[in-house]
């Protein structure tokens, strides 16, 4: 039977994806801080071991204690909101182009009455004194 070491599987996807491998009938172990069942499907094939994914010593000792393992999700992590995760998407979308340099579209100002669009309003650089979408 093929063995699955799962990090972070008190909620969210880890959870999701022990009682998935579960169903498909792997031997899950299923690791988190604070070992609870909770959430989880009752199951022979469910062991539970206590990881710091911040500690050394912890993650050692949980890979030795696993055992031989046939496949590895690393989903542990602390959840915070970025600075773009909370951002409108035009804003984020302004500094990705930023931060990457790819390239993106910016709205041509155009006085009332200019007539028809040609170039649909849009131009592949922004004008040199453009800053951030107005929120």
């Amino acid at each position: 039977m093929p063995r699955i070491l799962i990090t972070g599987t008190s909620s969210g996807f880890g959870q999701a994806i022990a009682a998935h491998f579960l169903d498909q009938g792997w031997e899950v172990v299923a690791t988190m801080r604070n070992p609870s069942a909770g959430g989880l499907p009752v199951s022979d094939n469910l062991r539970m071991l206590p990881l710091d994914v911040t500690n050394a010593d912890s993650i050692a000792a949980t890979v030795a204690e696993a055992g031989p393992l046939d496949a590895l999700v690393n989903n542990a992590g602390v959840g915070m909101l970025n600075v773009l995760e909370g951002a409108e998407i035009a804003r984020a979308r302004f500094f990705q182009a930023r931060l990457t340099d790819e390239p993106t579209h910016y709205p041509v100002p155009r006085p009332a009455g200019a007539g028809p669009r040609s170039d649909r309003g849009l131009r592949a650089d922004p004008p040199a004194n453009a800053g951030p979408p107005a929120a």
